[in-house]
């Protein structure tokens, strides 16, 4: 296995190198790769908010509604995905298999 031992873009803009002629100043750069970090963590905590909202609706429907998280999660996946047809495929080659071997 060979390494490449020539530093990314990106350990290049770290180091303060400068950039390649005909590419985008350092600072230019340096601000471009911040900013799509800065996306990617704004994502990121989206993604947070919405999981913690998704958790807090899963503890209402077992507390108000004796709904199992876990299968509140599969439904919900279910209907998200629109492959109720392939589960059942899956689940009907699950049983059969386990019927087969116990």
């Amino acid at each position: 296995m060979t390494t490449n031992t020539q530093p990314n873009k990106l350990q290049s803009i770290a180091a303060g190198n400068p950039a390649p002629k005909g590419s985008a100043s350092p600072s230019n750069e340096a601000a471009n790769v911040k900013g799509l970090i800065l996306s990617i963590v704004q994502s990121l905590e989206l993604i947070q908010e919405e999981r913690d909202a998704q958790k807090e609706m899963l503890t209402k429907l077992a507390a108000d509604h004796g709904v199992s998280p876990k299968i509140a999660r599969k439904v919900a996946k279910l209907i998200h995905k629109k492959n109720k047809a392939e589960y059942e495929a899956e689940q009907a080659d699950v049983e059969r298999l386990y019927d087969r071997i116990s």
